[in-house]
């Protein structure tokens, strides 16, 4: 490589890496904001909708920053933004209108009595979004021969999104509507999705996140990139299927521990992957 060549390539480096920090800082900027005013108000209604938003926020300032705009001009950039914004618009629209639906959301009637605990939740939605989105940002600024037309890998990748968008949007509305029937206000959710797997919509979630990284690393023949954008589908694994899960398992066999049916379903359907776990 020429002198030349080596100093573009440290140019467009160095240009990938400062719009990634400017969109970093723009996340933990909004969750501040978000964060003062809900705790001024003492309200988590627009905590998810706040996630929804930087989520958006972070991959659009890397998508139209990154590379004097090369990556809003390439297809494949294209699909993969796509893909984010249409999961981050669909999620953060029903959290919110489930929020305002039940009027609050219980997870925070304990911490946002606490500033510091209702903080603590507000920055860690930020490492959330930083973490989930660093795949498809890394594709939109550090990529040096990104294919015009998608690979194999990149069909792949985003055939497994839409596998896990709609597994997540289905049991999503699965449960929404088994909720709104008063009749159910005792019973728990055993049918449509539920009865393969006792959280399909964190299945889908876990699902649709390793997609979207296999066809950002189908971008890319750097390893360095490739094993740096694994922390982002390794972080919604563990935080949705270990961490969250267990929590919600806790809090179902508290609710439903004593339900004739309940301990019957536990032990028939699996807690994430049919069959499997």
């Amino acid at each position: 490589m020429t002198n030349g060549a080596s100093k573009m390539a440290a140019a467009s480096a160095g240009c990938g890496w400062s719009v990634l920090k400017w969109a970093t800082g723009t996340n933990f900027a909004i969750q501040l904001a978000g964060f003062s005013i809900a705790n001024w108000f003492k309200t988590e209604k627009f905590f998810d909708l706040t996630g929804a938003m930087t989520n958006i926020v972070v991959p659009s300032m890397c998508f139209f920053m990154g590379r004097n705009n090369r990556s809003s001009r390439l297809l494949v950039c294209k699909i993969q933004y796509a893909c984010v914004v249409l999961w981050a618009a669909r999620l953060g629209s029903f959290l919110f209108y489930r929020v305002m639906k039940d009027d609050g959301d219980r997870r925070f009637d304990k911490i946002k009595k606490s500033t510091a605990s209702f903080f603590a939740a507000w920055m860690v939605q930020g490492v959330w979004v930083s973490l989930i989105s660093l795949p498809t940002c890394c594709m939109f600024l550090m990529q040096k021969n990104i294919p015009v037309r998608p690979a194999p890998a990149h069909i792949l990748g985003w055939s497994m999104f839409a596998v896990g968008f709609l597994l997540e949007a289905v049991a999503d509305q699965q449960k929404l509507s088994f909720n709104s029937n008063k009749e159910n206000e005792k019973e728990f959710m055993r049918s449509g999705l539920w009865s393969l797997s006792r959280h399909p919509n964190y299945l889908g979630e876990v699902i649709l996140w390793w997609g979207l990284y296999l066809s950002a690393v189908a971008s890319t023949r750097c390893r360095f990139y490739r094993s740096s954008m694994l922390i982002s589908p390794l972080f919604v694994t563990y935080l949705l299927g270990v961490f969250s899960l267990n929590m919600l398992e806790r809090s179902s066999e508290k609710k439903y521990g004593s339900h004739p049916d309940y301990q019957s379903y536990k032990d028939t359907t699996r807690k994430l992957i049919p069959f499997l776990y």
